[in-house]
């Protein structure tokens, strides 16, 4: 029996990789997005119900016949430091999960996944980041996922219907939006980088296993009615090393700058950058042990493969 599932925010960066990696598994998908628009896919009309929601919730009827809904659908790299930012994260991370899972509930969908953040659990950690790992969210992005995940819970257990809350770090991958994509540009423009001190190292997860996750997520039998997952893929790098990584595959010299990174955190404090350079001076990496236990789960693609698919996706663009 074809196994058949819901996609929110599917033409976004990871969904449109998941969308991708479901039809190549002969499942039949119903893509929904704020904006119509296949340009550039390589599937055919055929492959994918695509559903446009303007506000981005779908209704009890297009989820009906669903296994299981996979919800990306929301703001990830919309929003600068604004009086309102926090305000508009919550209402499109929890309000929008929150519509979505109750619309699934109606539609009697089996299965809910919740793509939330290892964000979660805060922006830098001492040690590895598990599933139990203390929930110290801070940004207004990550509370309102946090939020969710527990507004979700609730519902669901109150339901009956599985939950399954994945929490990736930064997803990287070809012309990925977000801060990977920020740093690429930013070792090219060749300006010095006084990261030479920091030993922080960072865990990252490539597009394409994420989306090979999600689809696993949806399709294996869930040993319990919720499960929560940190993920990643083994592409854990130290900062000064990425740096010199993408300078050497863009043909250029790494401009690093010795600097203590306790002096560069305090600098940052004073001008209202704390969390941007804590993710550059500060160490976050994930323990997805939890992943290979459940599910067996090992990437397809291995970090130095996707590395230098990203790093030749993004020559090509420049």
């Amino acid at each position: 029996m074809t196994v058949k599932i819901a996609v929110t925010g599917a033409n976004g960066y990871i969904g449109s990789s998941l969308v991708r990696h479901c039809i190549s598994h002969g499942m039949e998908v119903v893509a929904f997005t704020r904006i119509l628009n296949t340009a550039g896919t390589s599937w055919s009309a055929a492959d994918v119900e695509y559903v446009q929601i303007a506000d981005g919730t779908p209704t009890p009827a297009m989820l009906s016949g669903c296994d299981a809904v996979i919800h990306l659908a929301g703001p990830a790299h919309r929003f600068r430091s604004s009086a309102d930012s926090g305000e508009l994260q919550v209402q499109g991370n929890h309000t929008l999960a929150i519509n979505t899972a109750e619309a699934a509930i109606k539609a009697e969908v089996t299965r809910f996944i919740q793509v939330s953040t290892v964000g979660v659990h805060g922006n830098w950690s001492d040690s590895a980041i598990t599933e139990s790992a203390p929930l110290l969210a801070s940004s207004p992005y990550a509370l309102s996922k946090l939020a969710a995940e527990q507004a979700l819970e609730l519902l669901c257990n109150r339901a009956g219907i599985e939950l399954c809350v994945v929490r990736p770090p930064l997803v990287f991958g070809p012309a990925c939006p977000g801060n990977f994509s920020r740093l690429l540009r930013l070792v090219q423009s060749g300006m010095p980088l006084p990261l030479a001190s920091v030993s922080a190292r960072r865990s990252f997860i490539y597009v394409e296993n994420l989306a090979e996750f999600l689809r696993i997520c949806a399709t294996r039998p869930q040993p319990s009615p919720v499960m929560k997952f940190v993920i990643g893929d083994g592409s854990d790098w130290l900062i000064p090393d990425l740096v010199r990584s993408v300078a050497r595959e863009l043909g250029i010299t790494a401009r690093l700058l010795a600097f203590p990174p306790a002096a560069l955190r305090i600098a940052a404090a004073l001008s209202g950058r704390r969390k941007e350079v804590e993710s550059m001076t500060r160490s976050l990496l994930v323990d997805w042990s939890h992943a290979r236990l459940d599910y067996e789960w090992l990437p397809q693609i291995q970090p130095e493969a996707a590395f230098s698919e990203t790093m030749r996706s993004y020559r090509e663009q420049q």
